[in-house]
């Protein structure tokens, strides 16, 4: 093979508009499992879910809008060979792209300094985005693949050792991942793919279950390893459901990826993937481009909508419906009951950590507070995507919830001061908001990564403290049959979470005792997180957090 010289403008014109199809463009291969669990989901709230979270990839791909609000770090790998000769600056070139691709399909400007919480606004600095190189002294194209990916399945990932003295190395690693996916309570926007990474330094293990969830990318590799199925099936045996609602698709695909190890010890990491996956690959030279991935097209959006339509309107969805309007008086909120689905009319406002805590600062002057959110006492786990048009109007691009549980002591605290009666969020609240609900309010429940699903439901938008910076500002919300979504906890102190759980713990139990597990065991014997404890210290544990 002849030397390929491929220069700096043309890798910048290619990566930007890959990152436009990561962003915008569901994997076919990934739609097909979705579809796949759809059709095998026994549980009506899960199946229900399921079907928003089609709806909302088709969404995407027909108007080419971010699938999911959290557009996460910009992340390129990089792969090359002796036949490759690059002209120019390939990290300069990356930046350049993820500038352009921030500003234009937009991404929401997630990348902050760590210490001093700046925000550039573009995505870059402070050595992002992550490039990863790979080399291979075998003759190929150049190859890039681009991924994104929320930090509500990130922050579900765990790490830990496994000592070589284990009697049995596949049930110590099966013990840590049923654990780490019990840990999770579904926060992670299930259904998910497990990467799990066995073997090598912390600095192999980790990057090796990320890049394994991977492989069905471009590619389907029917054939799994008997230990992948083997956790595959007992993760879905767990019972935890979309997003965690509870069901018997939990996973959609674990890939277990190894190295060799030290002797005395080998490294396990469990990377958490949301189903909105977000991934694709291109082949490039100077004169050529080969989008190699499959992705959800607009052309092709009638005719899968015509094949799911079909498969939607053979299920019948169950559950009481109710609509509300905000404010929303305590009489309605307390007819609301755990489970019930749940359509809001009227103004609601996003909230994420920084408006939190200046929320609780001000609370001695509440004065401070948007007003907006005085009045209609609704707010929106959320940090959108927007941007604004020529006319100066605020425009919403993507609108789905972040996960709830790092706000459980701040809104707890908000709530019992009656700043607001509704959340809306996802995954779990602690028993702290359980108990500062009672009699005053509830907790909707919003479908993870569906995020032009509830755009689609905003007629306006406006914004109260930009200064805290796009995701975090008070975005105000005009909003017209918001929904689905579901009561998580209600005003008596009920709790979905807990309910669910509560079975999933049970099944955890009989998992272990079905596959030769003992749940009183320390699989991990010097356990760094806590999916390394024993299952039922884990269980006593998460019980004493809710009870």
């Amino acid at each position: 093979m002849t030397m390929e010289t491929i220069s700096q403008e043309r890798i910048f014109e290619v990566a930007a508009s890959l990152l436009a199809r990561v962003a915008t463009r569901y994997p076919k291969n990934y739609l097909e499992k979705i579809i796949t669990a759809f059709e095998t989901e026994e549980s009506q709230a899960s199946k229900r879910a399921l079907a928003s979270i089609i709806e909302n990839i088709l969404y995407a791909g027909e108007e080419a809008r971010c699938i999911c609000q959290d557009t996460g770090v910009p992340t390129f790998h990089v792969y090359l060979n002796p036949d490759i000769s690059i002209k120019g600056d390939i990290t300069e070139a990356l930046t350049e792209a993820t500038i352009k691709a921030t500003a234009k399909v937009p991404l929401r400007q997630n990348v902050i300094e760590p210490f001093s919480y700046k925000n550039l606004g573009n995505n870059t600095g402070w050595g992002v985005p992550f490039i990863h190189y790979h080399y291979s002294s075998q003759s190929a194209p150049m190859k890039i693949r681009t991924e994104l990916k929320g930090f509500g399945g990130e922050i579900k990932s765990s790490f830990d050792w496994i000592m070589t003295s284990s009697r049995n190395m596949e049930n110590a690693v099966l013990a840590y991942v049923l654990n780490s996916v019990i840990l999770s309570k579904g926060e992670a926007c299930l259904p998910s793919f497990l990467g799990v990474g066995v073997g090598g330094y912390a600095a192999e293990a980790v990057p090796n279950a990320q890049n394994a969830i991977f492989r069905e990318l471009t590619t389907t590799h029917p054939e799994k390893t008997q230990f992948e199925q083997r956790l595959l099936r007992c993760v879905n045996r767990l019972g935890l459901g979309t997003i965690g609602l509870g069901g018997n698709v939990t996973a959609m695909g674990i890939y277990v990826a190894t190295r060799g190890t030290h002797t005395a010890v080998a490294p396990v990491a469990v990377a958490h993937q949301c189903w909105a996956s977000r991934g694709s690959e291109v082949l490039i030279s100077e004169n050529k481009v080969d989008y190699i991935t499959p992705h959800v097209e607009a052309s092709e959006v009638p005719v899968l909508r015509e094949r799911v339509s079909q498969k939607l309107s053979e299920s019948k969805f169950e559950g009481k419906v109710r609509k509300l309007t905000t404010p929303v008086s305590i009489s309605d909120l307390r007819e609301l009951r755990v489970g019930d689905i749940v359509y809001i009319n009227g103004r609601i406002c996003t909230s994420r950590d920084s408006a939190h805590r200046r929320m609780v600062e001000n609370l001695g002057k509440v004065e401070q507070i948007p007003q907006e959110i005085l009045t209609e006492r609704t707010i929106f786990h959320c940090g959108p995507v927007v941007a604004q048009d020529e006319n100066g109007n605020w425009q919403v691009n993507a609108a789905g919830p972040t996960t709830s549980s790092r706000f459980t002591d701040d809104a707890a605290l908000l709530a019992e001061n009656g700043i607001f009666n509704v959340v809306i969020g996802k995954g779990t609240m602690g028993k702290k908001m359980i108990n500062a609900l009672k009699g005053r309010g509830v907790y909707l429940l919003a479908i993870g990564g569906c995020a032009i699903v509830y755009q689609k439901k905003i007629t306006h938008a406006d914004v109260k403290w930009l200064d805290l910076g796009y995701p975090e500002a008070v975005w105000i919300f005009d909003v017209n049959h918001f929904g689905p979504l579901v009561v998580s906890i209600d005003s008596e102190g009920n709790s979905l979470t807990k309910s669910v759980m509560d079975d999933v713990y049970e099944n955890a139990r009989n998992i272990y005792k079905d596959e030769g597990l003992n749940p009183h065991e320390k699989y991990v014997q010097y356990p760094v997180t806590f999916a390394g404890l024993p299952l039922e210290e884990i269980i006593a544990d998460e019980k004493a957090k809710m009870s």
